[in-house]
């Protein structure tokens, strides 16, 4: 028994010496790596920032737009559209009590399912304190090629 824990621990030492140097060679290769690589990754993150601030301008302003033009065109520019979604308000205790009242009780175990109660406002019968209101949300098309500038000779990519 002695002798099989000492085999044991002498490939269990083994085995993590070796670890250890696999280890240390991930270390060195990922310093590299980042070293070497580093410049790209933070141009990369930055240029996501960008874009993502880009996109919030674009779909706020196509809002705008679309909310001043007394015709409502959805087609703002193209690639840029409005579509119009439903949005439905109320005050969740408010909710959970009706449906308690009313006897719905597939709309709620010990708490509201929210969405089945949007469901049943929207499409059977609307409780007084709920809102439901139309908002223009603006979509983006995934193919703007007709706005891409003329690449640079420069450009690496």
């Amino acid at each position: 028994m002695i002798e099989k824990l000492k085999t044991l621990l002498t490939q269990f030492s083994a085995a993590r010496n070796l670890e250890k140097k696999i280890n240390t060679k991930i270390k060195i290769l990922r310093d590299g790596f980042q070293e070497q690589y580093g410049e790209l990754f933070a141009s990369h993150a930055d240029i996501k920032n960008l874009i993502a601030d880009q996109e919030k301008a674009i779909r706020d302003s196509g809002v705008q737009a679309y909310e001043a033009d007394p015709e409502k065109n959805k087609t703002i520019l193209p690639g840029l559209k409005i579509q119009e979604k439903t949005v439905i308000e109320y005050d969740l205790g408010k909710a959970l009590e009706w449906a308690i009242a009313n006897g719905m009780k597939d709309l709620f175990a010990t708490v509201l399912d929210s969405k089945a109660f949007e469901s049943y406002a929207l499409n059977v019968k609307c409780p007084d304190f709920v809102t439901v209101k139309k908002v223009p949300v603006a979509i983006i098309a995934s193919d703007l090629s007709a706005y891409d500038p003329k690449p640079e000779p420069s450009d690496p990519f």
